[in-house]
C-alpha cells in the first residue's frame, strides 16, 4: 500500500520537477525563432493595422462633433489628424522592434523550455507554419473589426456612465444641507 502511495505521488509531481528541470533556450534558438516566424514584419503589420483601425474612430468623433459644429468640420478634421499622426508617431517611435525585440527575447526565454522553442521552430519554419504566420495579420484584422463594431456601443455607455457620475458628484449628499 505505502509503495503504490509512494508511486502515485511520484507520478502526480513528475511534470513539477519536469518544469522544474527543463532547460532554458539558447540564444541562438531564440533567434531563430523570431526569424522563421517573422517576428519583426508581423510588429510593422501590427502597428500599420493599428493606425488604420484607429481611423474610423477618429472619423466618427469628427463627424459628431461636426455634426453639433458645421462650421468647424475643417478645424476639427484637421485637429483630429494632426493628433492622430503624432500619436501614432509617438507609439511606433517606443513601440518598434528594436526596442521589442529585447523584451520579447526575455519573454520568451523566461516562459519557454528549450523544448518548446525547438518544436514551435520546427512547426513554424513548417510550410503549414508559414502558412498560419502569413495569415495571422488577417485574422488579426478580422479580430480587430469585430472588437471595433462592439466598441462604439460600449463607448457610448462609458460615455452616459461617466456623465451620470458627474452629475452624482455635483448633486449635494443625501441627507445633507448646504450651509452658507
Amino acid at each position: 500500500m505505502l509503495k503504490k502511495l509512494l508511486l502515485a505521488t511520484s507520478l502526480a509531481l513528475t511534470p513539477f520537477f519536469a518544469a522544474a528541470q527543463a532547460t532554458a533556450p539558447t540564444e541562438a534558438s531564440l533567434e531563430q525563432l523570431l526569424v522563421v516566424t517573422h517576428a519583426d514584419q508581423l510588429m510593422m503589420s501590427v502597428q500599420k493595422q493599428t493606425r488604420a483601425s484607429l481611423k474610423p474612430m477618429f472619423d466618427q468623433a469628427v463627424e459628431q462633433i461636426a455634426a453639433e459644429h458645421p462650421e468647424k468640420r475643417e478645424h476639427v478634421t484637421q485637429v483630429f489628424a494632426k493628433f492622430m499622426n503624432t500619436t501614432m508617431d509617438s507609439v511606433e517611435a517606443e513601440l518598434n522592434w528594436a526596442t521589442l525585440k529585447p523584451m520579447t527575447l526575455e519573454v520568451y526565454r523566461s516562459t519557454f523550455s528549450q523544448e518548446e522553442v525547438n518544436a514551435m521552430i520546427a512547426f513554424y519554419g513548417s510550410p503549414t507554419g508559414q502558412s498560419v504566420i502569413a495569415k495571422m495579420p488577417l485574422a488579426s484584422q478580422k479580430s480587430a473589426q469585430l472588437v471595433q463594431q462592439r466598441m462604439a456601443p460600449l463607448m457610448q455607455r462609458v460615455v452616459y456612465q461617466a456623465q451620470l457620475m458627474a452629475a452624482a458628484l455635483q448633486a449635494e449628499p443625501e441627507g445633507q444641507e448646504h450651509k452658507h
